[in-house]
C-alpha cells in the first residue's frame, strides 16, 4: 500500500518512533487486513485520527495511560465515526472534533488538519496542549469553531487561520499565546 507522503511535507519518517511513522504504520496493517474499508481518505482520515492520538497521549496499550477516554479509538476495523469524541454526518464525514477535557496533552500535529475536509467544530479545550498552533488548521475551510483554550499553548496565532472563512467562533484563551488575533481573522 502507498500513502503520499506529499501530504506530510514537514514531518521525517525515518524516525520510526515518531507519532507519524507508527500512525502509517498501524493504518497500513489495517488496511492490509481489509483492503475494501479501506478507501484512500478513509486511509488518511485514520491516519491522522491515530497521529493525533500517539502526538497528545502517554502511549497506547495496556500498560500507558492515554486520554481520560480513548473508547474506539486504535481498535482494529472499527469506524472512526464511533471513536470517543467524534461525530459524522450521514455520509461518514467527520464533522465534529471533540475532544475537551479529556487529559490529551503534548503537540497539536500538522497532520490534524488532514482529518476532514469537513470538519465544522473542534473543541479541544481544557487540556495540556503545548507548543505552537499548527498553520494547516486554516485549511479546515469549513470550520465554524475552534476551541482551544485552557491549554498551555505557545507562540502566535497564525494568519493561516484567516483562510477557514466560515469561522464564526475561536477561543485561544488560558493560553500562553503572544500576539492578537491577525486581522485575517
Amino acid at each position: 500500500m502507498n500513502i503520499s507522503v506529499s501530504k506530510y511535507p514537514q514531518t521525517d519518517f525515518s524516525d520510526h518512533a515518531s507519532a507519524q511513522s507508527q500512525a502509517i504504520q498501524w493504518t497500513v496493517d489495517m488496511k492490509q487486513q481489509d483492503q475494501e474499508w479501506y478507501t484512500d481518505e478513509r486511509t488518511f482520515r485514520h491516519c491522522s485520527l491515530v497521529t493525533l492520538f500517539l502526538s497528545t497521549s502517554d502511549g497506547y496499550g495496556k500498560q500507558k495511560t492515554p486520554w481520560r477516554n480513548h473508547d474506539g479509538w486504535m481498535e482494529e476495523n472499527r469506524n472512526e465515526c464511533e471513536w470517543y469524541g467524534i461525530e459524522c454526518d450521514d455520509n461518514g464525514f467527520i464533522v465534529r472534533l471533540m475532544l475537551s477535557d479529556n487529559n490529551t496533552k503534548g503537540q497539536l500535529p500538522l497532520e490534524l488538519s488532514l482529518i476532514s475536509r469537513k470538519l465544522v467544530r473542534m473543541d479541544l479545550s481544557h487540556n495540556h496542549l503545548v507548543g505552537a498552533l499548527p498553520q494547516e488548521i486554516g485549511t479546515l475551510s469549513l470550520l465554524q469553531h475552534l476551541d482551544l483554550s485552557n491549554n498551555d499553548l505557545t507562540g502566535s496565532i497564525p494568519s493561516s487561520f484567516g483562510d477557514a472563512t466560515h469561522l464564526v467562533s475561536i477561543n485561544l484563551s488560558n493560553n500562553d499565546l503572544n500576539s492578537v488575533i491577525p486581522n485575517a481573522i
